[in-house]
């Protein structure tokens, strides 16, 4: 937002997302924004625009009146259903393939994500794009003046798993690999974890 000039955009956001809104640099979503407080009431505000971009992991509303390209970072379901509960893995499959099917273009994240997208979903390959993720630009800027590079008490070299503790971010492998390392080189590799401790819903 703060480098398109050329673009008008059109933001939709809920109420309790005012928190993370107001704490951005740019302030050009406060011009366009419209506050909604369920996905299908974006239907009503869709006439007039060229694209509909929606950056979650379901395409809502559907379908979509005008053009669409949708997010999915993963099928991660259809390799390991074992990691999700019943009512997550019924919402997948409920909502996931007919969202890519009816977006008109869809981003995801790697190209083993793009590779499982087509082959699972059986997708045609144009339509699917590999976009990495992006760090937010503190973290290229490095520490300010007065920061400390590195916390107390976090050791010089150490592993960081920044993933909330769902089934599917399977921290009990990473454990069992740091102590793999730790055994077989008799070297300490320390491990630091970031995250919540939801629910696996």
């Amino acid at each position: 937002l703060p480098n398109d000039t050329e673009n008008e955009y059109v933001f939709f956001f809920a109420q309790r997302n005012l928190t993370f809104l107001n704490a951005l640099k740019s302030r050009k979503w406060v011009e366009r924004g419209i506050t909604v407080t369920s996905p299908s009431e974006i239907a009503n505000h869709l006439s007039g625009l060229d694209l509909y971009f929606c950056p979650v992991g379901i395409l809502e509303p559907r379908p979509v009146p005008v053009p669409s390209v949708y997010t999915l970072a993963d099928i991660q379901d259809s390799f390991f259903p074992q990691f999700f509960t019943r009512r997550t893995l019924h919402a997948r499959r409920m909502h996931y393939r007919n969202s890519v099917r009816m977006a008109d273009r869809v981003i995801t994240i790697s190209d083993f994500s793009r590779n499982a997208l087509i082959e699972k979903y059986r997708v045609s390959p144009p339509k699917v794009a590999r976009i990495y993720l992006s760090a937010e630009d503190d973290f290229y800027a490095g520490p300010g003046p007065g920061d400390s590079a590195r916390p107390d008490g976090v050791p010089g070299r150490y592993v960081f798993y920044p993933a909330n503790r769902w089934k599917h971010k399977n921290h009990a492998t990473i454990l069992d690999a740091i102590g793999i390392l730790n055994r077989t080189y008799g070297d300490d590799v320390f491990l630091v974890l970031t995250g919540e401790d939801p629910e696996n819903a």
